[in-house]
Formats: structure tokens, C-alpha cells, sequence
């Protein structure tokens, strides 16, 4: 969960913008006002994050001692005071009680000004002290001009302050208060909890990020204890006894269900008076200060607890409801509690998720004498925390079992525990040997992602004809692609979304597929793992902005929740990007960085890096991947002049591309046959390519492919033809931030034309490497020349493109840039 400030906050006010514009224009005085926790200090920190060429000055507000703030001002401006007038410089340095106000404040002024630009930031000015505040408030009416900004942060109504430029911070309107739980909270929440939430805190943003952690708690089942302020709780214990069980039943429903509460009263013989201040009735009851319903209920007794629980038992219109308030009522262990607990698990993780379902099993748990149930319910209890993104807690009811009673699968709950935290090849083996007979289809798939995650042999892990897709791995595994194709695909049919699917459906050339597995909804202890699948789908649908945004936030997921990042979309994104990077792991993580090298090799015309790289994808043979190697290999072994290879490894894609049979898939044969093709037969494949990848969601593919075919045309001298699938690449490698590609693309376009001054392939490779900044060496290297060969060429490139050096080569290639962008694709 992210860190409980109302930050986030700021964005939701929409005023954000006109902060920074004051502090752009770096003129002027602005007073944030509004009431505490309404994001006047995030807005404050948002101002300070974007100042930019200007010295930031905080000035506090928690001393009262007469000119204790402007002190502070002074004493941060020492190095100023040489350029003030020595009287001015005098009544700062003598500031005193007596001193007179208006000198005080002319000086002031002074100073601001001779410090700009200079953004000074007054948080809480309500606790400065006044002879401080009349003198900022004196100089922040005559800055005007001067490229300074003075910021104050006020709660209540003006004082001394009054009469500057103000904004009014307000509370969050119901859609915006919604918006931000929803970025605060994991997983799902009982719906009518979290109305009567927004409600309660009506619309404050740090009510609603100091109250979302409870929030949260067993999916709107429980309820974490509060702390409201003591004048508060002076006033609840001054209440007589009937106003303290009413909201004591109040806090106990974290519905607010008015008329549920009603009946409850009723059977606990009390009247429905709310007490003024602490208790409302609405369209939801709530308390004037969301802390406030924690602290009475942890506070009551557990008889009083049990009392007004049997009556909301008895209230309660929902079964789940029924069966929590049921369970709370009875003084130990009840086995018929616990089973209407039990019965309710389904119902109550619809409402809540696996929290509620965690907290039922867990009170079920606790409410059982048989001790063999008693440690199964644990075991479900510490699975559904686990599926929560509540490691602690799953680890603590493990913890807590003893006894010979289902002590695999405890074991199997604590090796995935520990393989989420650490993602290793040791911690997956041990992951496959803790899976054994009878475990469930679900335990199984786990084990086999983990061991696809991080390349282990997984032919011990126990599957069934019901475990389509672990079997379908283990199949692939063992038999290789042919002999998986169909189960597989069979299995795709009634997956489930996860990010295992989606590289199935990857593996299968299926986009559409591969896209609804990682599109689906998610547990948040799996929402790591889907992140990074969407990120990956996201790098091939050209995308790589929004995939490195799920990257990040798939990284973020996962330090919060305990785990270790996965990280085999973030050499991919990187690559595409033209950025470079050590890349190291396992498995799934190793073949993507060796593929984007690959990529990144084919985007420079390092054809021999790109083979050896994608060579060793393919020679691992990893889901999905070495599929995708396998056209970088063709390209990559095409450009070096391995025809051997080439061949090699597109009868090896033939193969597979054909039993699949989709646009993609096809799509991807083509265009890596037109590249070992001739004449018109080279065409023919590359127009088949455009045609179907323009029906994929694979838009890198598509894009390298009117690249290719641009490329193709330039060389066969069908140069006015070239233009357009030339440009039309240019501007979706640049659109997407793809820049290698967009070089390549452009080097295409500007430097081959249809006079004897156009570049050779060979020439338009070494000019493409240059320009990326390799010597003439790692040049040679490259490309298995010698650098007194490279060098030869690249003075016949300097020639054509009527240069004279290397530094120019950006500028020759960059000359027509705009005419480029502006026409049509």
C-alpha cells in the first residue's frame, strides 16, 4: 500500500497546475487555505518538487516567540544580507519585540527581493508567530515583479494573512475521494464498507489515506483500531451506558447500514439517540472522525462485543453478514459457527476478495475443535492471505499450526513464500519438491510458473488431465513444441488470466488470446506477475511508455507486498528504446536480455552480436521467447551473410508459425521469407506480411516490417516507391520511442537516392554504427571486416553524403527530419 499522505491527493484537487504556474512565473504571494488534511502540504511539496533555477526557503511556524520565523528567514538568507542597504541589514539583525512593525517590514521586502528568485514556503502560518506574519505578509504584497514567490499553507479563516491571493483547498467530492481509495487499497473492498468510508471522511484526503490500511483489513470485514484526539474521547466516556452500546453496534458494522443498526438497537433495548458530535445518521452512520470507530470497539469489553454482535447478527440482511456477526457473539469454540463461516467463504471473498475469505477462515479457524479442520482452515486461511499480498500474516498462522495434520502442504505454502521473496532457481526446485501427489491444479501451476520463471527442470512436478495447462507445459517441456500445440491450445480455451497464460498465448502467436490472459482482473499477491505481463504484451504492441509505467509499478507491487521484482519485460522495453544495460538472471529473465540484445543488435545492423544472442534463445528453447528469437535470428543471420543459419532457423519457424496458423504467426513467416528471398518472390512475402500483421496487435513487428520492405525497395532502385513504407516505419518507431529503429529507419530515407551517390547496404550498416558511436574497430568487429576496411568505406560514405567527419553524420541523416514527420504515411 502506498505510504499513507495525502499526495496523491493533489492531482484529485486539479489545483495543482496553478501552484506551479505562480512558482513558474516566480511573482507574487499565495495563500493555500483550507482544513487539516485537505492536501494544502502536498500541494506545498508539489511546488517545491517543481521549482526549478530558484533558491526553496521553509520557514516553521513552531516556535511563538516574537520574529522567531523571520529569524529563521534571516538566518537562511545570511549570505543576502551584504547586498541590502546597512540600515535594512540592521533592523534584520536587531529584530526584536520592540522593534517598530513597518521598519521590520521594509526590510523584509528588502531582502525577499534581493534573494530572488527565491520561493519561501510558510507551512501551517496559523502557529506562526504574529510580528513574523505581518512582516512575510508585508513584503508578499510588494514582490509582485521581483521573481519571488512566498507560499503559505493557512487552516481556518484569515488573520493576518488576509487580503493576499488565496486558494481554497477543499475536501474531495464523492468521485474524487473513490478515486483515491481505489489508489490505496489493494484488492477489493466490500462496497457498502467503502461508501460509508468515503462518507465518513468526507472527502479529506489524509482522513482517507490514514483510515485505507483498516480499510483494507479482511476486505471490509474487520476493523483496525483508531486514535481520535482527546477531547473526543473525553466526550464518548461522558456518555451514559445506552449511548455507548449504540455506537459500540454502530462501530461494529463497518456498513453503516441505517436500518440494520435500527433493528439492532431494538434488540438490544436502546434507544436510537445519536450523540452529538461523535455519531450521525444520514444516508450512512457515521462518526464524525473515522479513528473514532476503531477505538470504541477495541475499547468495549469482550462481553459488550459479543452483545452487540448477536444483535447484528440478528439485523443483518446479507448471509456473509449473518454468519460474521454469528461467529463474534460466541464466547469459544463453536463448531456450528464455524461452519456458517466456512459456508460464507465464497460469498464473502465476491465481496471482499481474499482478505474477507483469509479473515472467515482464519475466525473459523479459531471457532474449531477438531484439530485435523481446525489446521485445514488454517491452511486455506494462510493460502488466501497469501493471495491478498499478506505474507506476514500467511507466515503467521503457519506459524501457529501444530501437529502431523496436512504438513505438505504447509510446507508447499512456505516454499512459495519463499520463492516469491527471492524468485531463485534454488527456492523454485525446492517449490517443485514441496508440490507433490494431491496437491491441487492450482499448486501445480504455481510450481511450473516457477519453474518456467526461472528455467528448472520441472518433469517431477504431479499433474492430472485436469491440470490442462501445467500438463500442456510439462509436455512442451518434455516432447518440445510439436508434441505441446494442441494440448496447449486446448488449455488456453478455459485458462484463467494470468501472466503464465499470456506467454502460452504468445508461444501460440495468439494476440488476442495473449491479451485477454493478461487483461483480467488479479488477487494482489498476483498482481506483480500480471503487471509484468502486461508490460510485455505492451513492449510488442508498441507501446514502451506505457510498458515501462507497468513496469515500474509492477516493481513498486512487489517491494510492497515482500517479494522479489520480476523483471524479464525491462531488457526488452530498454532495448526498444535504444537504452543500454547489464542485464543478469535466470531463465525467462536471461532470455529476454539475450533476446534485446538481439533486438537492439538489429536495430544497429550488429547483425553478428544478434546472431550469437538470439542463437542462444532459440538454443535454450524458453516459452514464447524462442519464438520471437527465431526472427531476430533470420534478420540477424540474413544481415551477417550466414545463409546457413538463416535457413536453418526459418524451417524452424516454418514449422511452428505454420501449425499455429494466426495473422501473427503468418505474418512472421513472410516477412522473414522475403528476407531471404528475390525479386518478385521477396514482395510477394513482404506484401503478405503487411497484410496480416496489420490485423495483429503486434505493432514492433509490423512497424520492422515496413522498415524491411522500405529497405528492400531502395535496393532493387524503386526509390519513390520506398518513401512510403519508409515513412510510414519513421513515424511509428518515433511516435512509440523506439529510437534505434527510428534511426535506422531515417537512414533509410535520407541517404540512399536514385543517383550513383546512394549508399550500399554495406555502407548504410557502417554509417549506422558510426553513428551510434562504435570506433572503427568494434565496427570491424561487428561486422567481421578489418578496420582498414571500415575505414574505406566510411570515407565513400563522407563523400555521398558530402561530409567530412563522424560528427556530421547525425546532421546529414537528421537534415530532412521535419519533412519526414509532416508527409503522408
Amino acid at each position: 500500500m502506498p505510504d499513507p499522505n495525502p499526495a496523491s491527493a493533489v492531482t484529485l484537487h486539479g489545483r495543482a497546475a496553478e501552484v506551479h504556474r505562480l512558482v513558474r512565473d516566480g511573482c507574487g504571494a499565495l495563500v493555500l487555505r483550507g482544513a487539516p488534511g485537505a492536501g494544502k502540504t502536498a500541494l506545498l511539496r508539489h511546488a517545491v518538487a517543481r521549482a526549478r533555477g530558484c533558491r526553496v526557503v521553509h520557514v516553521r511556524s513552531s516556535d511563538s516567540r516574537p520574529y522567531a520565523g523571520l529569524r529563521q528567514l534571516c538566518a537562511a538568507l545570511d549570505g543576502v544580507f551584504g547586498q541590502l542597504l546597512p540600515h535594512h541589514a540592521r533592523v534584520l539583525r536587531a529584530v526584536a519585540e520592540d522593534s517598530d512593525p513597518f521598519l521590520v517590514g521594509v526590510a523584509t521586502t528588502f531582502l525577499v527581493s534581493a534573494a530572488a528568485p527565491l520561493l519561501c514556503v510558510v507551512d501551517d502560518a496559523q502557529w506562526l508567530d504574529e510580528p513574523s506574519a505581518r512582516a512575510l505578509a508585508f513584503a508578499a504584497r510588494r514582490v509582485e515583479g521581483k521573481r519571488a514567490v512566498l507560499l503559505f499553507a493557512e487552516r481556518g479563516r484569515a488573520g493576518v494573512l488576509e487580503g493576499l491571493p488565496e486558494l481554497v483547498v477543499s475536501e474531495l467530492c464523492r468521485a474524487g475521494a473513490r478515486a483515491l481509495v481505489e489508489s490505496l487499497v489493494l484488492g477489493p473492498v466490500d462496497e457498502d464498507v467503502v461508501e460509508r468510508f468515503v462518507a465518513e471522511t468526507r472527502g479529506n484526503p489524509r482522513a482517507i489515506c490514514a483510515g485505507a490500511r483498516g480499510l483494507a483489513q479482511a476486505g471490509g470485514f474487520g476493523l483496525s483500531d483508531g486514535n481520535p484526539d482527546a477531547d473526543t474521547r473525553e466526550r464518548m466516556l461522558r456518555l451514559d451506558p445506552d449511548a455507548r452500546t449504540l455506537l459500540l453496534a454502530a462501530a461494529a458494522d463497518p456498513t453503516g447500514d441505517v436500518a440494520v443498526l435500527w433493528r439492532a438497537a431494538a434488540r438490544l433495548g436502546i434507544p436510537v439517540v445519536a450523540p452529538d458530535g461523535v455519531l450521525a445518521f444520514g444516508e450512512w452512520v457515521t462518526f464524525s472522525d473515522p479513528a473514532v470507530r476503531g477505538w470504541v470497539y477495541h475499547r468495549a469489553t469482550p462481553s459488550a462485543r459479543r452483545a452487540v454482535h448477536r444483535a447484528l447478527a440478528e439485523a443483518a440482511t446479507s448471509a456473509e453478514r449473518q454468519a460474521w456477526h454469528h461467529a463474534h457473539s460466541v464466547t469459544g469454540p463453536d463448531p456450528a459457527a464455524a461452519d456458517g463461516l466456512v459456508a460464507q467463504v465464497a460469498s464473502a471473498r465476491r465481496r471482499g476478495g481474499p482478505g474477507a475469505a483469509a479473515a472467515f477462515l482464519r475466525c473459523a479457524a479459531t471457532l474449531t475443535l477438531d484439530p485435523v479442520l481446525r489446521a485445514e482452515r488454517t491452511l486455506a486461511a494462510a493460502a488466501a492471505e497469501l493471495d491478498a499480498g499478506q505474507p506476514g500474516n500467511a507466515l503467521r498462522l503457519l506459524d501457529s499450526m501444530v501437529g502431523p495434520a496436512h504438513r505438505t502442504e504447509a510446507a508447499r505454502l512456505r516454499a512459495w513464500l519463499t520463492f516469491t521473496s527471492t524468485r531463485t532457481p534454488a527456492a523454485a526446485e525446492a517449490l517443485l519438491r514441496a508440490t507433490g501427489p494431491g496437491a491441487t491444479s492450482r499448486a501445480c501451476l504455481a510450481a511450473v510458473g516457477a519453474a518456467v520463471l526461472t528455467g528448472v527442470d520441472f518433469a517431477s512436478v504431479p499433474t492430472s488431465p485436469r491440470d490442462e495447462l501445467a500438463a500442456g507445459l510439462l509436455l512442451r517441456r518434455t516432447g518440445g513444441f510439436d508434441a505441446a500445440i494442441g494440448p496447449l491450445a486446448a488449455a488456453l480455451e478455459t485458462a484463467q488470466p494470468s501472466w503464465l497464460a499470456g506467454l502460452v498465448a504468445a508461444e501460440l502467436w495468439d494476440d488476442q488470446a495473449w491479451q485477454r490472459m493478461v487483461s483480467g482482473a488479479a488477487d494482489p499477491g498476483a498482481l506483480p506477475d500480471v503487471l509484468t505481463g502486461r508490460a510485455l504484451f505492451s513492449v510488442h504492441t508498441a507501446n514502451f511508455t506505457g510498458a515501462a509505467a507497468l513496469d515500474d509499478e509492477a516493481r513498486t507491487m512487489s517491494t510492497k507486498l515482500g517479494q522479489a521484482p520480476l523483471t524479464h519485460a525491462t531488457p526488452l522495453i530498454a532495448a526498444w528504446r535504444g537504452q543500454r544495460g547489464g542485464f543478469t538472471g535466470h531463465g525467462l529473465v536471461l532470455a529476454c536480455a539475450d533476446l534485446a540484445t538481439a533486438v537492439a543488435g538489429n536495430a544497429a545492423g550488429d547483425h553478428p552480436r544478434a546472431l550469437a544472442a538470439a542463437q542462444r534463445v532459440v538454443d535454450r528453447d524458453h516459452l514464447a521467447t524462442a519464438g520471437w528469437a527465431l526472427v531476430e535470428l533470420v534478420e540477424a543471420a540474413a544481415g551477417a551473410g550466414r545463409q546457413d543459419v538463416a535457413h536453418t532457423a526459418l524451417r524452424i519457424l516454418v514449422d511452428r508459425t505454420d501449425r499455429c496458423g494466426t495473422d501473427w504467426a503468418l505474418g512472421a513467416q513472410a516477412r522473414s521469407r522475403a528476407l531471404l528471398a528475390e525479386g518478385p518472390e521477396a514482395e510477394g512475402q513482404y506484401l503478405e506480411a503487411l497484410d496480416r500483421l496489420a490485423r495483429t496487435k503486434i505493432r514492433t513487428l509490423l512497424a520492422r516490417t515496413r522498415l524491411g520492405y522500405g529497405e528492400w525497395l531502395r535496393r532493387q532502385g524503386r526509390h519513390d516507391e520506398a518513401g512510403r513504407p519508409l515513412r510510414a516505419a519513421y513515424n511509428e518507431f518515433l511516435r512509440s520511442g523506439a529510437t534505434a529503429f527510428a534511426d535506422r529507419a531515417l537512414l533509410a530515407i535520407d541517404a540512399p537516392s536514385a543517383t550513383p551517390s546512394a549508399l550500399t547496404p554495406q555502407e548504410t550498416r557502417i554509417a549506422a554504427l558510426a553513428r551510434a558511436g562504435l570506433t572503427n574497430s568494434q565496427i570491424g568487429a561487428a561486422l567481421s571486416i578489418s578496420p582498414r576496411t571500415v575505414e574505406y568505406h566510411l570515407r565513400k560514405v563522407f563523400t555521398k553524403l558530402r561530409i567530412t567527419s563522424r560528427t556530421e553524420l547525425h546532421l546529414a541523416f537528421t537534415e530532412h527530419r521535419q519533412g519526414i514527420e509532416a508527409a503522408p504515411r
